[in-house]
């Protein structure tokens, strides 16, 4: 009976906790880091490395409610290969491999509501506002002559997205972040071409894993 009733303790007390940590006045440190390589099998040999660091610092302004500034940095990088016909005497090939580098960073603000489901599960959800530039380049490189060409092209970009998410608190001081997806509006301008979307991805390619640290 006594280690029941300690359980029961140490729950209302973890769960009293957590929800503390999103009252007013608090702050929080959260984002997310990740790396990701993927190649298919196909003649062109296709490779992309992905890199994405986001990091994000808000305060409550009302319990539940943070807001605060974020940065987001992205990188990704695809090569591919083609074998192009060497006109003889002899025949033979070129093997040409061609790299696309876009990276981006922006800056801007978040706003981020947290509505409890239990004693240490809360869903969210974050309202991102982001300006900053961007740049694509392109190299396309003869593996047989070692003679490469490179272009490169920049511009600005303007991001407007609403993230929904759900945390875990382990702790009453951090919590294992899941966001599933995203619904925004994306203006990027490259050179003179301006190009508006709009954003709609709820996929497994769009799900992301973070932290955040209160206090």
């Amino acid at each position: 009976m006594k280690k029941s009733l300690l359980i029961i303790a140490v729950a209302l007390t973890t769960a009293i906790a957590s929800k503390a940590q999103v009252a007013a006045g608090n702050f929080v440190l959260t984002g997310g880091i990740g790396f990701s390589s993927d190649k298919d099998d196909t003649p062109a040999e296709p490779r992309t490395n992905t890199f994405f660091f986001t990091p994000k610092f808000g305060y409550f302004f009302t319990d539940r409610l943070a807001a605060g500034i974020l940065l987001n940095v992205n990188n990704s990088s695809t090569k591919t290969i083609a074998f192009v016909p060497v006109p003889g005497p002899p025949a033979g090939f070129n093997t040409i491999s061609t790299t696309s580098d876009l990276t981006s960073v922006t800056g801007g603000v978040f706003g981020r509501y947290y509505v409890p489901i239990n004693e240490s599960f809360f869903f969210w959800g974050e309202l991102d506002l982001l300006f900053g530039s961007q740049k694509v380049s392109t190299t396309v490189r003869n593996e047989d002559t070692n003679a490469e060409t490179t272009t490169s092209v920049k511009g600005g970009v303007m991001d407007i997205a609403l993230i929904p998410g759900f945390s875990y608190f382990p702790s009453t001081r951090y919590s294992i972040d899941l966001s599933v997806g995203r619904f925004g509006v994306r203006n990027a301008k490259m050179g003179t071409v301006t190009n508006t979307n709009t954003q709609a991805r709820f996929d497994l390619a769009n799900v992301t894993v973070g932290a955040s640290i209160f206090f």
